[in-house]
């Protein structure tokens, strides 16, 4: 650890710096963020990422700039909260051909049909209640109209299909109209629990 931090607000001092070998974006977003990754990996410099929106806008085109400028861009913890799928399907799973992605690929959305299902909350009390344990962004939109599902399926592509396939509207209506499906179903599940639970005396 070094014993002084220097801090900047300018990004060309990171960029112009020689010493500097790896940026680390943490910005969020498409824009400024897409531009300073590009502008790092063409001055040479190794990029980390958690970018899901902008890994999966972009993917491909800064994954091509980066073996351009033969410069790592690492971005497995923009795929599913940083669990090590990206690694695994690129090496164990390098020769299958994946047909399909099943789950529940959202964190948002996990939390809030397991509370209708458990709690028997309805839909809108259990998002009212994701942001205060920290389940939600603060603008929930892409977790709940399947944006973010979208987003992390497309992640997982860019090491399985080239080139890499952008979530669409189309996709990401099928994703939302599957999350109602969810809701209804966990809404009669939560009702058919409830009802095994009253006692007839």
């Amino acid at each position: 650890m070094a014993k002084e931090v220097e801090l900047t607000t300018n990004f060309d001092d990171i960029l112009h710096d020689a010493e500097i070998k790896i940026v680390v974006e943490l910005m969020g977003g498409l824009h400024p963020a897409k531009g300073y990754i590009s502008d790092a990996l063409n001055a040479g410099k190794n990029v980390v990422t958690a970018n899901k929106d902008l890994m999966a806008t972009f993917g491909s085109e800064l994954i091509a700039l980066a073996a351009k400028n033969k410069c790592d861009l690492m971005y497995d913890a923009s795929v599913a909260g940083g669990i090590p799928i990206l690694r695994t399907l690129s090496t164990s799973y390098a020769s299958d051909n994946i047909s399909e992605i099943q789950g529940i690929i959202n964190g948002t959305t996990n939390y809030i049909l397991s509370q209708m299902g458990e709690k028997g909350l309805s839909y809108d009390e259990a998002l009212k209640n994701a942001p205060k344990l920290g389940f939600v962004e603060a603008d929930p939109t892409n977790d709940v109209t399947g944006k973010d599902a979208a987003y992390n399926i497309a992640g997982k592509l860019f090491v399985k299909v080239a080139p890499c396939l952008l979530p669409n509207n189309a996709i990401m209506a099928h994703i939302k109209n599957e999350l109602m499906l969810c809701k209804l179903r966990v809404k009669v599940l939560a009702q058919r629990f409830l009802l095994d639970q009253v006692q007839v005396v």
